[in-house]
């Protein structure tokens, strides 16, 4: 995942950089391309009795989901694609840092990729937000805190984003949703079906494991009891 936030974060500084990299007379593009959309319909299937099947039918006997995912689609081979493009260009920085642009995307994948100097300093950097949360103690507190976190990123309580506005896709609009939930949404706590409860199950015991991770030992025995009282197994 950070590796990913790297590439995805270094993105806006490469633009620049790919773009004087592009042949302007556009003969990269010229290259004769299959239509991927052509070749994975399902022309077995009469697109007037399951549309669906005829329109996607091709693609889901061809591409099985990967074990190591929960969907796979053209979007997913469109953002490696992304991802390998980007990655390529970071490295190009890394190899050849030369003007002030090249410089500032060396110097940002250098610090994201350095492993070692991540680990050793822990989570060092956290500590100001950790110090934050920990010193709350008033519905004000955990105000300031939500404010502070969602201007980093971190979606406390709700999270928000400007995104096409639902009712007018011509403008954009700031949206506002539900944050701050570890499970994906409000059925993985109170659903009882065989997958949700082993989900929930080893959900307690991810958040113990990562609490040790993070040096936050004094708190896991905690947090477990609290999560086991509070959503009953």
């Amino acid at each position: 995942m950070l590796k990913q936030s790297l590439i995805l974060c270094s993105g806006a500084l490469t633009f620049f950089v790919a773009s004087c990299n592009t042949d302007p007379s556009g003969s990269a593009h010229k290259k004769t391309q299959g239509d991927i959309l052509k070749e994975n319909l399902d022309t077995s299937v009469n697109p007037a009795n399951d549309f669906f099947e005829y329109a996607n039918g091709g693609w889901i006997k061809s591409h099985p989901i990967p074990d190591d995912r929960k969907s796979f689609g053209i979007s997913a081979l469109v953002q490696e694609d992304l991802y390998e493009r980007l990655k390529t260009i970071n490295e190009q920085a890394m190899d050849h840092p030369e003007g002030a642009i090249s410089k500032k995307i060396a110097a940002f994948w250098k610090s994201g990729m350095d492993s070692v100097a991540i680990n050793k300093q822990g989570i060092t950097a956290l500590k100001p937000e950790l110090d934050m949360i920990d010193n709350i103690n008033t519905k004000e507190d955990v105000l300031k805190a939500v404010v502070v976190l969602d201007s980093k990123g971190v979606g406390a309580m709700f999270s928000s984003y400007i995104g096409q506005d639902d009712m007018n896709s011509e403008k954009m609009a700031f949206m506002l949703s539900q944050g701050g939930l570890g499970l994906p949404n409000r059925d993985y706590y109170f659903n009882n079906d065989d997958r949700t409860r082993k989900i929930r199950e080893a959900y307690p015991k991810h958040i113990e494991r990562m609490l040790n991770v993070g040096a936050f030992a004094p708190l896991a025995s905690f947090a477990l009891f609290h999560m086991v009282t509070v959503f009953p197994l």
